[in-house]
């Protein structure tokens, strides 16, 4: 199995929500005409607020890092979107692929089938492979396949939050290990994390400082939302997630690995006979804060029932 630049085996996700004035709504993923011939970039980075995020071609057109204020939050030397474990194969996803069993030098990959831009509203084309774009709200629309499952990815950056929604069918019955509809790759500067449930029970405990031949795991099947804050930088990213349809069990991972990041999944769907016709919507949005020391996770907090507000509208 491939990966870019990674040496992990990484699983997890989650679902981001908007705290600012706009939401996703029911017709978000309209059939946006299109403005003349597609142009998919190899690098596009989108400018709104304090937030600043990468999307990257080689990934499959998915996040490749986040800073916030001035600060790497995400790292690029990982991989973002949705990623799914074949029982007997392997990963499959944004930036997973799998070598073609018989067939040297060819690989399989997620299909991108349709890619689509809004800048401000307004449907947009990147004029070049490499831009930036400066706006207040930028959105991407996204079609794939994976094998036979397909989906709809879209993402909505505005006013200093992100916003990410997955929905998922499956065109056939499908083994699988377990799927990642959404993942970040959170910087390894971050020492301190803290995950919660509707319940509003927390935990919380310090990241590793010295790097190990294994990476520790952090799981919490009941937890809803996670953050984790830079105490040296006093600057912290809370993510919030909902799910929707006929599976809404999930549990949150984080992946501690020193020196190479803090890698947060959702994940869903863990060693499962997935049936023809299944479908799920995965939503996830993140805010960022900053706070001092010992009042971190009572921001976190705060930070967290704003999302999860939103994310019930």
């Amino acid at each position: 199995m491939r990966r870019l630049g990674l040496l992990f085996l990484l699983t997890v996700f989650h679902g981001i929500e908007l705290l600012e004035n706009r939401v996703f709504s029911e017709d978000f993923a309209r059939d946006v005409p299109s403005s003349g011939a597609e142009i998919r970039p190899e690098s596009l980075l989108v400018v709104s607020g304090d937030v600043q995020v990468r999307i990257d071609g080689p990934k499959l057109w998915t996040l490749s890092r986040v800073d916030y204020d001035g600060v790497r939050m995400g790292v690029e030397e990982s991989a973002y979107g949705t990623a799914i474990n074949f029982r007997g194969a392997g990963f499959l996803g944004s930036a997973h692929r799998l070598d073609v069993p018989g067939r040297p030098g060819e690989i399989e990959e997620e299909q991108v089938t349709a890619l689509k831009f809004l800048v401000d509203g307004r449907s947009w084309q990147p004029p070049s492979l490499n831009e930036r774009v400066d706006c207040s709200v930028f959105e991407m629309q996204r079609e794939s396949t994976i094998r036979s499952f397909s989906l709809k990815s879209e993402l909505q950056v505005q006013q200093n939050s992100i916003r990410e929604r997955i929905d998922l069918h499956a065109g056939q019955q499908t083994e699988i290990k377990v799927l990642y509809p959404l993942m970040y790759a959170w910087n390894s500067s971050a020492d301190l994390w803290m995950m919660g449930d509707d319940k509003r029970e927390t935990r919380s405990g310090q990241f590793r400082k010295e790097a190990a031949e294994t990476s520790d795991v952090i799981y919490e099947k009941s937890a809803r939302w996670a953050a984790v804050y830079d105490s040296v930088r006093q600057i912290g990213a809370v993510t919030s997630f909902t799910l929707h349809g006929e599976n809404s069990e999930h549990a949150l991972q984080i992946i501690d690995a020193p020196g190479v990041y803090r890698k947060l999944y959702l994940v869903s769907l863990s060693e499962s006979a997935v049936p023809k016709g299944f479908s799920a919507r995965y939503t996830a949005a993140t805010g960022f804060f900053r706070a001092e020391a010992a009042q971190w996770s009572m921001q976190a907090i705060k930070r967290s029932d704003e999302l999860q507000q939103s994310n019930t509208r």
